[in-house]
């Protein structure tokens, strides 16, 4: 039910005209912080990409705030706005890609992991990777050995009649502003693929929201972690044929039913406990009234 809603919202989807706004100021960078900072943080209200090369220093940090925002903030150059700069409050962009309080959510976080990391001295935090959600999104009957590409994802789990999927693949008025695309999806001008992440975000957790999925959506996170310390490793290349498959967990038999048990015993030991609680994103939260301070951290973490 609740992902058939969510489909059904998708598809019913308008977008505004996009607003592209580029971060070259320190004004214009102390204005970003100030809305980033006042964004809800129940759920994604961020989405995270960037154009340039994998192994490159100078990148475009591309970050949509829906419903029709994009910043781009040019980082890696004399002209760049330095990520590290704080305002008033202490905050800055560095602060705010290191955050695990922030949510933010991406494609693959392996690249944009690494080039941050390895070129700006950012490790990013915080992330719902759109990537290993679809993974774990799959049913019982669908292999979970290989991931899937963005536009597969694209074309397969959002509605046809959805206005943001039908203005990636329309192809008309096109130029170069749009490095990400591959043959056969070509956007507006003014549009990016991180436009599309809100949807594809909204699909996905519908799924994993059930309880019966409980493990799974815990489990991406436990992933994502995992991820962003592979891409932060030296060895790290976006490019090994290795990085098509998903994690071991998801396709062997035997590591699967290790996690899956493990999984079964925290959840009694937390019932027996009677101080925890899953809450709705799959995270271990004090029962109301609980005389615990801290909450524990997620499953495997």
């Amino acid at each position: 039910m609740a992902t058939t809603k969510a489909m059904d919202a998708a598809a019913a989807e308008i977008q505004p005209p996009l607003t592209v706004i580029d971060v070259k100021t320190s004004e214009a960078l102390e204005s970003l912080l100030e809305t980033i900072s006042g964004l809800p943080t129940k759920l994604p209200s961020l989405y995270l990409d960037y154009q340039g090369p994998a192994d490159g220093n100078v990148i475009t940090l591309c970050l949509f705030i829906p419903p029709n925002v994009i910043y781009r903030v040019l980082l890696g150059t004399r002209r760049s706005v330095d990520p590290s700069a704080s305002n008033a409050m202490g905050v800055s962009l560095k602060t705010i890609l290191e955050s695990d309080y922030i949510p933010k959510v991406t494609f693959d976080v392996r690249s944009p992991s690494s080039v941050m990391f390895r070129h700006h001295g950012i490790s990013l935090d915080g992330i719902r990777d759109l990537q290993l959600m679809e993974l774990a999104s799959r049913n019982a009957k669908q292999h979970k050995k290989y991931l899937t590409r963005f536009t597969k994802c694209v074309d397969h789990d959002i509605p046809s009649s959805n206005d943001v999927r039908k203005r990636w693949q329309d192809t008309s008025n096109v130029d170069d502003y749009h490095v990400f695309n591959v043959l056969g999806h070509a956007p507006r001008s003014t549009m990016k693929r991180v436009e599309i992440y809100p949807t594809l975000y909204s699909i996905y957790y519908a799924k994993l929201h059930l309880s019966r999925e409980a493990f799974w959506l815990c489990e991406s996170r436990f992933q994502l972690q995992e991820r962003v310390m592979a891409s932060q490793d030296t060895k790290f290349a976006v490019g090994k044929k290795d990085n098509a498959l998903g994690p071991a967990v998801s396709y062997q038999h035997e590591l699967r039913e290790k996690a899956m048990e493990s999984w079964n015993e925290r959840i009694k030991m937390e019932r027996l406990a009677g101080e925890y609680e899953l809450d709705d994103d799959a995270d271990w939260v004090p029962i109301q009234g609980s005389t615990r301070l801290a909450p524990l951290q997620l499953l495997f973490g």
